[in-house]
């Protein structure tokens, strides 16, 4: 049983490097990221350049792209956006994705993603 715990210890440790890194190089652009990482941040901002009806398609295409995947998505262009306010493209695509993910909801209320929706209207 030690050993079990020993190994999600490790796990969690390495979960958390990647996402520290993740983060870091979405609100700087200029770290250099590991090759896994460094994928997952070019799609991201692949995803932040393209039109809303791009994104549509983009996310269609590809399977693992489900609500909570899209919902993530936003957060991370949420994010984006709260950490440089001027970044107009990443606000733009989260607003999109929220209000999608609210219409595909089908009137259930999400408080998390209804206060995100009014702050990006907002600004």
């Amino acid at each position: 049983m030690e050993f079990r715990l020993d190994y999600i210890e490790r796990e969690i440790k390495k979960l958390s490097l990647i996402l520290n890194s993740l983060i870091s190089g979405l609100t700087k652009n200029d770290t250099v990221l590991e090759p896994a990482v460094q994928k997952v941040f070019d799609e991201i901002l692949e995803i932040e350049q393209l039109e809303e009806k791009e994104v549509i398609d983009y996310l269609a295409k590809n399977k693992s792209w489900n609500s909570e995947n899209i919902k993530l998505l936003a957060d991370i262009f949420f994010e984006r956006y709260t950490s440089a306010p001027d970044n107009n493209a990443a606000r733009a695509k989260a607003l999109f994705l929220y209000q999608s993910l609210l219409k595909d909801m089908g009137g259930t209320l999400n408080l998390d993603i209804y206060n995100k929706i009014h702050l990006l209207q907002d600004q």
